[in-house]
C-alpha cells in the first residue's frame, strides 16, 4: 500500500522533528558557552600548604594526649570565594530568545519584580509560561496517528499476502481431492490460532504442519511375549489379502517368523483360492471357517513372533459371513483390527465401512489402491474424519513392494509438496 507523498511544510511529524532539532542546537551552543565561562584560568597560581603544628597545651595535658592543628599558610595561598558565572545572564537570555524565535513569539522581557535571581531559571520560566500546550498536543497527536496509519498499512500488506497464499493452497488442496469443510477448518486453525502467536510464519509450511497433525498414525507392534496378532478386515476388492502377503513378506525379510491364517467360508475352494495369493511367501499358512479351527491355527502358530489374519470381504454386507468372522476372531484372540479402505473409497464410504467393523474391534487403517486414484488429498479427509491412526499405505499389486510404513510428514508431503 503506497501513502501519498505529504508536504513537510504542512506535515505536523516534521514540523517537530525540526523544532527539536534546533532546540538541541541551540541549547548545545548555550552550554558550550557556560562550560567556556567556568573553565579556570591558567595564569592562576597553585595553592600550598603549611606543615601541622602542635597547639598550645598545659603541662598536665602533654603527658596524656599530643594534639596536632594544620593551617593553610596564608601568603602561599589565593583565597576561594564562589564566583558568579559572568556570562550567565547573557545564556539565560540566549535560551529564552532561542526558544522564543522557534516557537515564533516576540521577545519579552522579564520584569525585575518577577525575577527569582536565577537569570538562567527566570528565563526558562518564561519560556515554558509561553508555549502552546494545545498546539504541542496535536502534534503529539498527529505523530501517533501517523504511526498508526503506518502500522496499519504495514499489516495490510501481510494479511494480502498471507490472503494470496491461503487462496493458492485452498485451490491446491480441492484440486487434489480434500474436502471443502476440511480445508475450513484446517485454514481456521492455522490463521486464528496458530499464525498470531507463532511470529512471522511461512504460511505454506504452516498449513503443511497442519496437515501433519490432522494424520494421526501408527508403526509396529510391541513385544507382548508370544505372537502378536492382527487381522485386516474389508470390503471386497479392497485389497486385504494382497496387503497381508506384503506384510507377511516385508516382516519376515525382517527377520520375524510369520503365520498367517486364513478365515474362509466352508466351501472347499475357498482355501485354495486363498493359498494362490500367498504362494512362494516363507510362511506357515492355516485356513479356519470356525472358531474351533481358528482356536487350533493359534496354537499351531503360537511360537511365531506375528500372526496375520485374512478375512473374507463379504463380511461387510452379509450378516452370515460377519457373524462367522466375528466368531473366529474372538477364538483367534487379536491384538489389534486393521480396516483395509482403497483411497478413491469416497469419505461417506469409508464411514460406514468403519462404523460396520467396529463391532469386530476396528482400531486401525491401512489405505491401499493408492495407484488408482488422482486424489491424494483423500488421506487428509480419511485422517480428519475417521478417527483412526493410519498404520500402512499400499501402492500396487506386487507382493515384494509398493507397501510403506504410514509417515504424518509423507502424507503432508504428498498432499503439500514443498
Amino acid at each position: 500500500v503506497q501513502q501519498p507523498a505529504i508536504d513537510p511544510a504542512l506535515d505536523p511529524l516534521s514540523q517537530a522533528r525540526l523544532l527539536a532539532q534546533r532546540a538541541h542546537q541551540h541549547v548545545e551552543g548555550t552550554t558550550a558557552r557556560m562550560e567556556e565561562s567556568y573553565a579556570p584560568s591558567a595564569a592562576a597560581p597553585a595553592p600550598t600548604y603549611a606543615p601541622p603544628r602542635a597547639l598550645p597545651r598545659s603541662p598536665g595535658e602533654a603527658a596524656r594526649s599530643q594534639t596536632f592543628a594544620a593551617s593553610v599558610q596564608d601568603t602561599a595561598m589565593q583565597a576561594f570565594e564562589p564566583q558568579a558565572v559572568p556570562t550567565a545572564s547573557a545564556a539565560a537570555s540566549t535560551v529564552d530568545d532561542a526558544l522564543r524565535r522557534d516557537l515564533g513569539m516576540a521577545p519579552r522581557p522579564v520584569a525585575p519584580a518577577q525575577r527569582s535571581g536565577n537569570d538562567i531559571a527566570d528565563a526558562l520560566d518564561a519560556a515554558v509560561d509561553m508555549i502552546d500546550l494545545k498546539a504541542m498536543a496535536a502534534l503529539r497527536n498527529a505523530m501517533h496517528a501517523s504511526r498508526r496509519l503506518e502500522e496499519q498499512a504495514s499489516t495490510a500488506a501481510l494479511d494480502a499476502e498471507v490472503d494470496l497464499d491461503l487462496a493458492r493452497i485452498t485451490e491446491h488442496l480441492s484440486r487434489v481431492g480434500v474436502d471443502d469443510d476440511v480445508v475450513e477448518a484446517l485454514v481456521d486453525t492455522a490463521v486464528r490460532h496458530r499464525r498470531p502467536f507463532g511470529g512471522e510464519q511461512d504460511i505454506d509450511a504452516l498449513m503443511r504442519e497442519m496437515v501433519e497433525e490432522t494424520v494421526d498414525v501408527r508403526t509396529g507392534f510391541p513385544r507382548l511375549g508370544r505372537a502378536y496378532r492382527a487381522a485386516l478386515v474389508g470390503a471386497s476388492s479392497s485389497g486385504k489379502t494382497t496387503t497381508v502377503a506384503k506384510l507377511a513378506h516385508g516382516y519376515r525379510a525382517a527377520g520375524l517368523q510369520v503365520g498367517i491364517v486364513s478365515i474362509v467360508s466352508n466351501d472347499p475352494g475357498a482355501a485354495l483360492a486363498a493359498d494362490n495369493r500367498f504362494k512362494g511367501l516363507d510362511v506357515d499358512v492355516q485356513y479356519a471357517a470356525t472358531p474351533d479351527q481358528a482356536l487350533h491355527a493359534a496354537e499351531t502358530l503360537s511360537a511365531h513372533d506375528l500372526i496375520l489374519v485374512d478375512t473374507p470381504g463379504s463380511a461387510y454386507l452379509d450378516a452370515g459371513t460377519f457373524a462367522q468372522v466375528e466368531a473366529c476372531l474372538a477364538a483367534l484372540g487379536v491384538d489389534d483390527v486393521h480396516v483395509v479402505l482403497p483411497l478413491a473409497t469416497s469419505s461417506r464410504e469409508a464411514r460406514a465401512l468403519v462404523d460396520a467393523f467396529r463391532p469386530l474391534g476396528a482400531n486401525r487403517m491401512i489405505v491401499s489402491r493408492i495407484d488408482e486414484s488422482r486424489y491424494i488429498g483423500q488421506l487428509l479427509n480419511f485422517g480428519f474424519r475417521l478417527g483412526l491412526p493410519m498404520t500402512f499405505l499400499s501402492d500396487g499389486p506386487r507382493t515384494n513392494s509398493d507397501l510403506r510404513a504410514a509417515s504424518a510428514r509423507d502424507v503432508a508431503n504428498r498432499i503439500l509438496p514443498a
